[in-house]
């Protein structure tokens, strides 16, 4: 009985606190080319020197740097999609990227602010390939949501997150427990006294006894 608790609060805690990146999402992230290509876009973060905090944290954790090589790439492509005129791709980003640098300049590094953003920013700026799934919250604010084989997860700026279950139940980072279901094109969450709903096509959640027909 007991190791059978132990695997179970295992098995919760690792989908409550899932990871920046799921093996889904990371598989996503294709970075184009060679370094000698002359199309090659290099990643805005560089490790050779590690100057800023910005660059020790993500140099130290290889999500975060090959998110940060495939929004370089993106940043490119959006650039020279709109204005129709190719940049050198070897300076364009340490400019026009810049901000990353300031806006995380302070140590310790927020990781979940990072996480956020860096999914936030990268699905702002136009992929076609759509590596994260962003939803809106109603009445909240903006999630990142991340499918396992357990469910969903949804995950704010400040870390805080929601698990929604296979079963139709919901657990929160702070251990609050509810319900969601779906009705027409909307997930709905019951969680204590609030509710969350949001929209989103073509996630896995639909083939489960929780929507409603």
């Amino acid at each position: 009985m007991k190791l059978k608790a132990l695997l179970f609060i295992f098995t919760t805690v690792s989908m409550l606190y899932a990871g920046c990146l799921t093996d889904k999402e990371r598989n996503k992230l294709i970075i184009d080319g060679d370094p000698k290509d002359f199309e090659y876009i290099p990643n805005y973060i560089q490790c050779d020197h590690k100057k800023s905090n910005l660059e020790k944290f993500v140099c130290n954790h290889s999500d975060y740097l090959l998110m940060f090589h495939y929004l370089s790439q993106v940043n490119v492509y959006k650039y020279e999609d709109i204005y129709k005129h190719e940049v050198n791709h070897h300076s364009f980003n340490k400019k026009s990227m810049a901000y990353w640098s300031i806006d995380f300049k302070s140590e310790p590094i927020n990781a979940n602010h990072l996480c956020f953003d860096l999914k936030k920013f990268t699905d702002d700026e136009g992929s076609d390939t759509f590596p994260y799934k962003l939803v809106t919250v109603k009445k909240h604010s903006d999630y990142v949501l991340q499918e396992n084989k357990h469910g969903a997860v949804l995950t704010d700026r400040d870390g805080y997150k929601v698990y929604m279950g296979k079963n139709c139940d919901v657990e929160d980072s702070k251990k609050q427990k509810g319900t969601w279901y779906k009705e027409d094109d909307q997930y709905i969450i019951k969680l204590g006294k609030e509710k969350m709903v949001f929209d989103f096509q073509n996630l896995n959640l639909e083939n489960y006894k929780c929507v409603q027909k």
